[in-house]
């Protein structure tokens, strides 16, 4: 009867952990950006991308886009449901999703970039995101 109990207890744990994350499959519509060639810079067209990624349950923390998870907030009171999220080490990646509309926009800029006159290129992606 106690394992009984315990299995119960253990599927039942397992399951709302499994929950209380949220992935969604996002998918680019646009792509945009700058690179360094031959010396000059230059605006382009990018390839749009798919992604997958997966915030934890209560949308402070985003996976899936970045080598490291990347620290999301609800930072205006008015916009409840458009989330900001942030990477920054190395490159300083930003995705902006809106629960609501359920677009994105994602943006990869760096400190090697255009603003240093360095030889990274910056992009900007934007799309929409389906809940698995």
């Amino acid at each position: 009867k106690k394992l009984l109990i315990l299995l119960f207890s253990f599927f039942l744990l397992s399951s709302l952990s499994i929950k209380a994350e949220t992935v969604f499959y996002c998918n680019s519509e646009l792509a945009t950006g700058v690179i360094k060639k031959n010396g000059s810079w230059k605006a382009m067209n990018f390839t749009l991308n798919r992604y997958t990624v997966k915030f934890n349950n209560d949308y402070s923390r985003l996976e899936g886009l970045t080598y490291n998870p990347m620290k999301c907030k609800v930072p205006y009171s008015l916009r409840p449901d458009l989330i900001f999220c942030i990477h920054s080490e190395g490159s300083h990646e930003t995705f902006i999703y809106d629960k609501k509309k359920t677009r994105f926009s994602f943006s990869n800029v760096s400190a090697g970039g255009y603003a240093f006159d360095g030889e990274d290129t910056e992009v900007l992606l934007v799309g929409n995101c389906k809940e698995f």
